[in-house]
C-alpha cells in the first residue's frame, strides 16, 4: 500500500492506493474517529459486482452503518437525488459527527461529496473510487458537482475528503466503455505530465485498455501525484489548476449535447482533439506535435459508436460553461506535452470551425478503420 498526503489550505488528507486495501478501511475509520453513524452511498452496480467485498466491509465497520444505493447515471446526478439522501439522513437522525463513505465512480462521488459538503454545513467524507476516472481524478482535489437544467456540473462546491481509499482491484470489473472513459482522462494527464509520462502511455496504451495490473497501478499512482502537485498549489482553480480542464470545455458541451451517450472520458478525448486543432490553427502547436497529441484521442474515439452534433449545437451548450469570463470563451489548449496554456480567449467562429474540422478528421478516421 502506498500513501500520499495532500495538503490544501488548512486541511490535509491521505490518499491510499493498492490492491485489496479496502479491508483496512474499518480500522482506519476508528483510528481516526468514532462517528455517531456511517452512511455508505454506493453505486448499485458496484454493490452487485463486489458483493463479498462490500459485505466484509459492512461487517467490519459495525451496526452503525446504513446503506444508500444509487443508480449511477448522469441523469441521476441531480439536486433531486441529493434531496432524497438529505431526507434519508434526517429520517435516520444523522448528526454533524456522522460520516459519509462514497463507493463508486465519479457520479457517485460527486453526489456523495455534494451531500457531505452541504448537510449540516459539512460532515466528513471518505472516497472509495471504483472506476479509473474516479481513481485518478474526481476523488482527489475536493470538487463536487451535480447537473442542473441539462448543464454538466452546474451546481457544486469545493470540499476535500477526509481520506481516499483507492483499491485498484475494483477496476478489474470495469466494462470496455468505462475503461475507454477512464483512458480519456489518462491521456489528459499524459499530456499535462510531459514527454516521459506521455511516452509511457503511448507505449502501454493497449496494456492499459486490458487493465494489466502492473501498468494500471503505475499509471494510477503517477496521475495521482500529478494531481496532488496541482491542487496543493491551487485548490480553488484560480490559475494552475485550470490545466486539469484540458479537453473539458468541449467535453462537457459534448456530454450535454449527446445527452451523455458519449462518456465523460470519450468527451474529454474529443475535447483534447478540438483544443489541439485550435492550437494548431493559431500556430501555437506545430504540425508534428499536433499529430502526436491527437494520436491517442483519435485511437480512443475510433472505438465509440456515438455520433457527434454540429458546431452550432456545441456552441449553444458552451454558452453556460463555468469557464466563460465576461461572455468570452476561455479555453485550455496544449502547446506541447508538459506545456499547457490556460485562459486562452477564443472566438465563437474559431470554435465552430475547429469542431467542424474535428468532425472531418473523425469521419476520415472511421472510414480508414
Amino acid at each position: 500500500m502506498k500513501t500520499l498526503k495532500i495538503t490544501t489550505g488548512n486541511r490535509q488528507y491521505s490518499v491510499l492506493t493498492g490492491r485489496g486495501i479496502i479491508k483496512q478501511l474499518p480500522n482506519s475509520i476508528y483510528k481516526w474517529k468514532q462517528p455517531s453513524g456511517i452512511l455508505v452511498i454506493i453505486d448499485k452496480k458496484v454493490s452487485e459486482l463486489h458483493k463479498e467485498k462490500i459485505s466484509d466491509l459492512v461487517t467490519g465497520i459495525n451496526e452503525k452503518i446504513s446503506i444508500y444505493r444509487i443508480a449511477a447515471s448522469e441523469k441521476n446526478k441531480t439536486l433531486k437525488e441529493c434531496e432524497k439522501i438529505f431526507q434519508f439522513l434526517n429520517m435516520n437522525n444523522f448528526g454533524r459527527d456522522a460520516l459519509i463513505v462514497a463507493i463508486g465512480g465519479g457520479i457517485t462521488g460527486d453526489v456523495a461529496g455534494f451531500v457531505a459538503s452541504t448537510y449540516m454545513r459539512g460532515i466528513p467524507l471518505i472516497h472509495v473510487p471504483t472506476t479509473l476516472i474516479s481513481a485518478i481524478d474526481s476523488s482527489i482535489g475536493g470538487k463536487t458537482g451535480v447537473n442542473f437544467s441539462n448543464i454538466k456540473n452546474n451546481i457544486g462546491t469545493f470540499y476535500p475528503p477526509t481520506m481516499v481509499f483507492t483499491d485498484t482491484s475494483f477496476l478489474e470489473t470495469l466494462d470496455a466503455k468505462e475503461i475507454r472513459s477512464g483512458m480519456g482522462e489518462v491521456i489528459k494527464y499524459g499530456i499535462i505530465g510531459g514527454n516521459d509520462f506521455l511516452s509511457l502511455i503511448e507505449k502501454e496504451f493497449f496494456a492499459l485498455l486490458d487493465l494489466e495490473p502492473r501498468i494500471i497501478d503505475e499509471t494510477v499512482g503517477r496521475c495521482i501525484r500529478i494531481k496532488k502537485s496541482i491542487v496543493e498549489a491551487d485548490e480553488h482553480e484560480k490559475s494552475l489548476r485550470k490545466v486539469l480542464n484540458l479537453g473539458h470545455t468541449f467535453g462537457h458541451a459534448l456530454e450535454s449535447a449527446t445527452q451523455y451517450r458519449l462518456s465523460h472520458g470519450e468527451s474529454v478525448a474529443a475535447g483534447i482533439l478540438c483544443s489541439s486543432i485550435i492550437a494548431k490553427n493559431r500556430k501555437i502547436l506545430p504540425r508534428d506535435k499536433f499529430e502526436r497529441l491527437t494520436k491517442l484521442p483519435l485511437l480512443l474515439l475510433s472505438k465509440t459508436n456515438s455520433g457527434f452534433p454540429d458546431g452550432k449545437e456545441i456552441l449553444s451548450f458552451m454558452e453556460s460553461d463555468k469557464k466563460k469570463r465576461a461572455g468570452k470563451n476561455m479555453l485550455v489548449i496544449p502547446a506541447e506535452a508538459g506545456k499547457i496554456i490556460i485562459d486562452f480567449e477564443t472566438k465563437d467562429s474559431e470554435i465552430q470551425k475547429a469542431f467542424e474540422e474535428f468532425r472531418t478528421i473523425i469521419g476520415k478516421k472511421e472510414k480508414s478503420i
